[in-house]
């Protein structure tokens, strides 16, 4: 399943952040990082992202997101889109 633009974007933001931290950024933070309007924006992006194997979700964790170990997804395979 290949993955828009902005949806690799945010997955690359998931990963950059959780490498510099040790933790996966919250929601807001997603929010705040792309300037989303919406909690449920967010959330459509982390299903998609959930969809394409890429994250696992705890939806009542503050930090829910946990990578999974994808080595078929070399990020080469995002489709340009303006769309979520």
């Amino acid at each position: 399943m290949g993955l828009t633009y902005k949806q690799k974007e945010v997955y690359d933001f998931i990963v950059s952040y959780s490498a510099q931290n040790g933790f996966a950024p919250t929601q807001q933070e997603i929010k705040e990082q792309f300037g989303l309007k919406s909690f449920g924006s967010v959330q459509k992006y982390l299903q998609y992202l959930i969809e394409a194997e890429l994250i696992e979700m705890n939806w009542n964790g503050r930090r829910g997101i946990t990578l999974k170990n994808n080595p078929e997804f070399d990020g080469k395979n995002a489709i340009p889109s303006k769309n979520l």
